[in-house]
């Protein structure tokens, strides 16, 4: 048994495929695996392999930053970081995006990974953008990512708060005016000012105007409204959007 087989063989996996597992899908979760810890070597010996599947999806446990809106009756709405542990579906690109692992992407890429393969946490493009992983990011648009792979990567950016993303994705054009004026709103009702900074110095509408969810501490009141990023701001008790929207105003 050869170097590559013997760790096919010993390898650890988190999907379950029946009573038996396919011999192709052993090899390509596999694959998966290893882009997502960062094992440059094993991917390099998987991909000459011609039962590995570089598009394959496959089923990991994956941590995910999640952010939290704690809501205040008399102060700014708090938003938390929290990583959580979810069992979802993604690809080795995914896998790569989501961990920054850049040399493994491009290995990936390389192989005909698809840029544009849409899961059910968004597409690598979305990861990345999710994660801060701006170098990867870059390779991503290079690579061809669509207009749709880019404007949900810019919604989770800025709903993340990851200022450098968002400006990469609104530099690249491949996101239309109305996704961008959606994601100044939200941007302003989580108070994230150099999101709100970024997209407004890149030519997004200041008064624009789009229905985002604004909360409050009694659920009832929870609402669906059409409002600006001044007037999302000001709900949310965002001192720091609130002063730097009027200022450009001004």
């Amino acid at each position: 048994m050869d170097w590559f087989s013997e760790c096919v063989t010993m390898a650890r996996y988190s999907y379950v495929s029946g009573s038996e597992r396919d011999e192709l899908a052993v090899p390509s979760q596999g694959l998966i695996e290893a882009a997502l810890s960062g094992d440059v070597e094993f991917v390099t010996e998987s991909l000459k392999s011609k039962t590995v599947d570089v598009n394959y999806i496959g089923t990991v446990n994956l941590r995910v930053k999640c952010i939290e809106t704690v809501l205040r009756e008399e102060e700014a709405d708090e938003i938390e970081i929290q990583y959580r542990d979810f069992v979802t579906d993604v690809t080795p690109l995914f896998a790569a995006a989501h961990s920054g692992q850049v040399e493994i992407a491009r290995k990936l890429l390389s192989a005909g990974a698809d840029v544009n393969q849409e899961l059910f946490r968004g597409f690598a493009t979305t990861a990345a953008a999710r994660e801060g992983h701006c170098v990867l990011l870059e390779m991503l648009l290079k690579a061809g990512a669509s207009q749709l792979a880019c404007e949900d990567a810019i919604l989770e950016a800025c709903l993340c708060g990851q200022a450098k993303a968002a400006e990469l994705l609104i530099c690249s054009e491949m996101t239309g005016p109305d996704v961008a004026q959606h994601s100044l709103v939200s941007a302003s009702c989580r108070g994230f000012v150099d999101v709100v900074t970024t997209l407004i110095k890149n030519g997004v509408d200041i008064n624009c105007t789009r229905r985002v969810l604004l909360q409050s501490v009694k659920p009832a009141l929870h609402a669906n409204v059409d409002c600006t990023p001044l007037v999302a701001a000001i709900v949310s008790r965002q001192v720091s959007v609130v002063k730097y929207l009027l200022e450009v105003v001004i």
